[in-house]
């Protein structure tokens, strides 16, 4: 009888952790993903409602992924070595009207492809989450909101890396970033466009999430709006500027809540105040810190040498209720400016300025 027990414990157990290594798959799908090899060009949605999960180790392999072709479709990605890796490009909301797409990339699991772009088509909608310590998307160019309505999503500790990107990328498209918690991280070789031609963008990053470029356009022909917040929460241009309302829809850079912007210097463009209060502006509220390099902390004037104009950076007036001017602001008082010279500081050789 305590033999058959057992027996019957260890069938259990190991038709468990087969079927939790399963490939599943339902409806518009291109074949069985187990058999999809380097050629295929994999539909999940093609005309009708499509899924995959891959889970517990398992891989899948592609040419390319199209998630929500013309039908919806949805992909997770889960657990520690699961993976799915493409050769060219993946689209996550393609082409139908009214098509929804989605990519989860969860709990360790990985994806890597060439070219991404997260709401494709015009009359799309794209989403990517990935969540979860370990989980990463690896992709060259990425469009978050191409033509359509894209977001990204980054959280638990997850890391996405990139060579550049773009949120909001045609006209009317609508790309939203948002990167959440410790550890979790978007870095890009070269730069990112928040707001691009007559797109809007929005980046996000808060309690403690860290995002990374070369440099850094907001609003670079459209509208465009970064927020950061929180402690430990980062924004740094590594190698250039951070280029803010560069286009006739304007941008607008919000810090807060001990959250931290680095960069070179800041450059408004050829459009700063055009038409409306909303272009190419820095808000600081208390508790926020810009850091600009070089050596320029003997007052607010040598410090705008680095920003294009001195109707650029504002601080919130708690007398006024309303966003002020720097210029405006007594030094010691409503703001520091600090040169780090600490060598072993991140900030070394930048002066940061805090609003109290």
């Amino acid at each position: 009888m305590e033999k058959r027990l057992c027996l019957s414990i260890i069938t259990f157990v190991l038709l468990s952790a087969i079927a939790s290594a399963e490939i599943i798959y339902s409806g518009e799908v291109t074949g069985s993903p187990s058999d999809w090899t380097s050629s295929t060009n994999a539909y999940i949605g093609d005309w009708g409602y499509g899924t995959v999960t891959v889970n517990s180790g398992d891989d899948i392999v592609s040419r390319s992924g199209r998630i929500g072709y013309s039908g919806d479709g949805e992909v997770t990605i889960d657990g520690l070595s699961s993976s799915w890796q493409m050769s060219n490009n993946i689209y996550v909301g393609y082409i139908g009207y009214g098509v929804t797409g989605k990519l989860n990339i969860t709990n360790g699991a990985s994806v890597l492809n060439d070219e991404a772009s997260v709401g494709f088509g015009s009359d799309t909608s794209g989403t990517v989450e990935v969540k979860g310590l370990q989980s990463t998307w690896q992709t060259d160019r990425l469009y978050v909101g191409h033509r359509g309505q894209g977001t990204l999503k980054i959280s638990g500790g997850a890391q996405v890396n990139c060579r550049e990107a773009y949120a909001g990328y045609y006209t009317n498209a609508s790309g939203a970033i948002e990167i959440d918690g410790q550890g979790s991280t978007l870095n890009s070789d070269l730069s990112v466009n928040i707001g691009n031609f007559a797109g809007s963008g929005s980046l996000s990053i808060q309690h403690g999430a860290v995002f990374s470029a070369s440099s850094v356009n907001v609003g670079a022909g459209g509208l465009g709006v970064v927020n950061v917040s929180g402690i430990d929460s980062k924004l740094i241009c590594r190698d250039g500027s951070l280029n803010i309302g560069r286009g006739v829809k304007g941008g607008i850079v919000n810090i807060s809540n001990q959250g931290l912007v680095i960069a070179d210097d800041i450059d408004t463009g050829y459009y700063h105040g055009f038409d409306t209060d909303d272009y190419g502006y820095v808000n600081i509220e208390s508790g926020g810190t810009l850091a600009i390099l070089g050596d320029i902390d003997d007052s607010i004037f040598q410090f705008l040498t680095k920003v294009d104009g001195d109707e650029v950076i504002r601080f919130w007036d708690y007398g006024l209720s309303d966003w002020s001017f720097i210029t405006n602001a007594t030094m010691n008082e409503d703001y520091l400016l600090e040169y780090i010279s600490d060598m072993d500081s991140e900030l070394y050789g930048y002066t940061q300025l805090t609003v109290i």
